[in-house]
């Protein structure tokens, strides 16, 4: 194998590496962000229930 055939291999596997980790960390990160979104929007509900509870008391 040449010089050049090994740093072309060298590159085009660099290049598919990098491509699959980023977009392994992108797919991550905004599974991570929807779960937080999800989570945040379950909280105020329960917060809004309580308050309707606690309302109807008085």
């Amino acid at each position: 194998m040449t010089n050049i055939e090994h740093l072309m291999l060298t590159m085009c596997f660099g290049m598919n590496f990098g491509w699959m980790l980023g977009s392994v960390i992108i797919i991550v990160t905004d599974g991570i962000k929807a779960l937080n979104k999800k989570h945040k929007i379950k909280k105020e509900q329960k917060i809004n229930e309580y308050k309707e509870r606690i309302g109807d008391n008085l």
